[in-house]
């Protein structure tokens, strides 16, 4: 599945969390907007990934499925989806699409 037009989601430049767990929550200060989140456990995976490498959709569906040691399925991709569009509205995550001058 390495389709190369597939938009990555990564996280943007100079986003350095700054990370605590405080039980099964995980808060993560985002010094970049000021803002502070408290994640659950597939949110923070989720982060986590993003902050290791840029992923499609697809790459981190199939990604947290294998940490979970479970296959993907509707309702995981649907839960991911959500996080995504949510993490993006929040500024914590940027699509890029990969064209032919990109770097």
């Amino acid at each position: 599945m390495n389709d190369t037009s597939a938009p990555l989601w990564r996280l943007p430049p100079n986003s350095d969390f700054n990370w605590t767990q405080c039980g099964d929550e995980h808060i993560v200060f985002h010094p970049a907007s000021g803002e502070t989140h408290y994640l659950n456990d597939l949110s923070a995976l989720t982060l986590r990934f993003l902050e290791a490498e840029p992923a499609t959709t697809a790459g981190l569906y199939s990604r947290i499925a294998d940490f979970l040691g479970t296959d993907t399925s509707k309702e995981l991709e649907q839960q991911l989806d959500y996080l995504l569009a949510r993490f993006d509205q929040l500024g914590v995550v940027e699509q890029i699409h990969i064209g032919t001058n990109s770097q």
